[in-house]
């Protein structure tokens, strides 16, 4: 990356910080597995005045799912999982009122039809595992299942972890900790937030007056929420731990001379779901770019730009967490930008943000 582009980073870094969008921020960049850029800024936790540091434990959202989506593939490699085999092989009762034709794919990509399915709107259950898979196999589907795009935002997590955990026998915290955490030595990497590490947690702030944003901090502030496993959206881990997930998948799988899972995991993550690049998704109402458990990047498509950038191409992939993170990679590049906020945006200064960040950093690698 050239010096002048590296500063130009910084100096956004700086603006967007100027700006109010966020109480706290952090900006890692990596490069051929170097750190490039690394920043932070203001404080994790407004109400105590604690501020961000290297350590700090921010709530992912729904950047965890990458975690879940590996999970799945990596048993799909050892044929275990079979993506176009009906969930319900794997947990029959998930079967029940017309969700039998739902495959583990059609779950990855978004299109398995059961968006908003009765216990994502049931915040009380989810503490639960039990209750909260018993509630979603009783769910009747939303849309006829593999046709339509519909962002599942968190029932995507709870039915893939009872699938690995039918399959693997293992609940997906424990499967991400043994599988990849303790072979790469990750210490502050959860699928749920330790209570002893409390104190360490950025707290989610409502930038914006917008009821969905306020219910959102109200819910996931609180500590029994924070601890549960919502696979899809409670994933927790320094800036500096997720890159390091994001350099397991550039190196496809190989860490310190280990093979934790095969290439072809890599290749099925960022494999387009449908020929369409830009196909409309009835949840997030904008155009997307789902792969199998990700989002890919590329040129504009009408006025939908990802939040990766312009200059992003068809082997740049990532994930977004609600307004407030952005993290992806570059195959082509070997480049990781993780940017992680405690600032929840209306969508449309959200994606401003998170665009760019992105096409800065990919800007600073002419």
């Amino acid at each position: 990356m050239t010096s002048s582009g590296v500063a130009a980073v910084e100096r956004l870094f700086d603006e967007h910080d100027a700006q109010g969008w966020h109480p706290g921020a952090h900006l890692l960049v990596v490069r051929h597995g170097q750190i490039v850029v690394d920043r932070f800024t203001g404080v994790a936790d407004v109400r105590r005045h604690r501020p961000v540091t290297p350590d700090t434990l921010w709530l992912l959202f729904s950047a965890t799912k990458p975690y879940v989506a590996v999970s799945v593939l990596k048993l799909v490699t050892e044929g275990k999982i079979d993506l176009d085999a009906p969930v319900a092989d794997y947990w029959p009762e998930f079967g029940q009122r017309q969700k039998g034709a739902i495959t583990v794919r059609h779950v990855l990509t978004h299109r398995a039809g059961v968006p908003n399915a009765h216990p994502a709107r049931q915040p009380w259950v989810w503490p639960s595992w039990r209750l909260t898979t018993r509630a979603l196999a009783r769910s009747a589907p939303e849309l006829p299942p593999g046709q339509e795009v519909a962002y599942h935002a968190l029932t995507f997590g709870w039915i893939l972890g009872e699938v690995v955990r039918r399959v693997d026998g293992r609940p997906l915290d424990r499967y991400v900790a043994e599988e990849f955490c303790q072979p790469m030595g990750l210490q502050r990497t959860y699928m749920r937030l330790p209570r002893a590490l409390w104190d360490r947690r950025s707290v989610p702030v409502a930038q914006h007056n917008d009821k969905d944003l306020r219910e959102v901090v109200l819910i996931l502030n609180r500590r029994l929420i924070r601890g549960s496993l919502i696979p899809a959206a409670s994933g927790h881990a320094t800036i500096y731990e997720h890159t390091l997930f994001y350099q397991l998948l550039l190196q496809r799988g190989e860490w310190n001379s280990q093979r934790l899972f095969q290439p072809q995991v890599v290749d099925l993550l960022t494999t387009p779901s449908n020929p369409d690049p830009g196909q409309m998704d009835l949840v997030l109402q904008r155009r997307s770019r789902w792969a199998h458990g990700v989002s890919l990047g590329g040129p504009p498509r009408g006025s939908y730009v990802t939040f990766m950038g312009r200059h992003s191409g068809p082997h740049t992939f990532g994930h977004g967490g609600m307004r407030s993170h952005a993290a992806w990679a570059d195959l082509d590049r070997q480049l990781i930008c993780a940017y992680f906020t405690n600032g929840l945006l209306n969508t449309a200064t959200s994606d401003r943000r998170s665009q760019e960040m992105s096409e800065a950093v990919l800007a600073a690698c002419a």
